[in-house]
Parts: C-alpha cells; sequence; structure tokens
C-alpha cells in the first residue's frame, strides 16, 4: 500500500491537494477528522482524556467541552504533551486501520492529511511525505 503524507499549516493547500487525489480515485484520510470521530461518546479515547484530565472538561451530556479542554492545554505545554500522549496512539490506531480496510476494498493508494504528520511520527510509516 502507497501512502501519501500531506502535512502543513493551516491554509497550506492540504484540502486542495486532497482534492486533486479524490478526483483521481485515491481515497484521503484526514487525520482532524478521524480524532473529533474519536470524540463522540461513548468511546475508548473519551475515556482516557476523562482519566488524564478530569470530568470537568466534559458537558452533562457526557460530550467533551473542547473549548474547556484548548483553553487547558493551550495554556500549558504539559498539558497539551499530555493530552497528545493521551490520544494519539489510539488516533494513529484508527488511522491504519482506515488504510487497511481501502487496502481490503482494492485501493493501492492512501492519503493521509494530517498537520502533525512528522511530529506523530506517522511519517515514517509514509511512503512519500
Amino acid at each position: 500500500m502507497n501512502v501519501i503524507g500531506i502535512t502543513g499549516p493551516t491554509g497550506s493547500g492540504k484540502s486542495l491537494v486532497c482534492s486533486f487525489l479524490a478526483e483521481h480515485n485515491i481515497p484521503c484520510i484526514d487525520a482532524d477528522e478521524v480524532y473529533h470521530k474519536m470524540l463522540l461518546p461513548p468511546s475508548e479515547c473519551l475515556d482516557s482524556i476523562r482519566a488524564a484530565f478530569g470530568n470537568e472538561i466534559f458537558l452533562p451530556d457526557g460530550n467533551l467541552d473542547r473549548t474547556a479542554l484548548a483553553e487547558i492545554v493551550f495554556k500549558d505545554s504539559k498539558k497539551l504533551e499530555l493530552l497528545d500522549k493521551t490520544v494519539l496512539d489510539k488516533v494513529l490506531e484508527e488511522i491504519r486501520t482506515i488504510i487497511s480496510g481501502y487496502e481490503q476494498n482494492g485501493f493501492a493508494t492512501v492519503a493521509v492529511d494530517a498537520p502533525t504528520l512528522i511530529e506523530s511520527g506517522f511519517h515514517k510509516e509514509c511512503s512519500t511525505v
């Protein structure tokens, strides 16, 4: 399976590249979208976040209060590292599962749109970045 890693900051054209690839029947996995889907209750990812940060960042309906979490992690680099350690492996494993599904369905190439592709180390699993 050829994995194309697409990375860069917001506004750098990642979505444009993914649109081009989709026009050529190459699926693109959006890492942020994968993560956000993993935040829908009930989920193991949410359980891990709750264990690391407590109940105060959750809404009464059990959903994550992303604003409250952002206020914590963007003011404290150690808390941001904790969040990354808490969810990163789960997100990467889900991306690997999605890639495997595409491969089983006959796709030879898939792209992964991930702003933190290199920081996460996933670039090492890509054929090209």
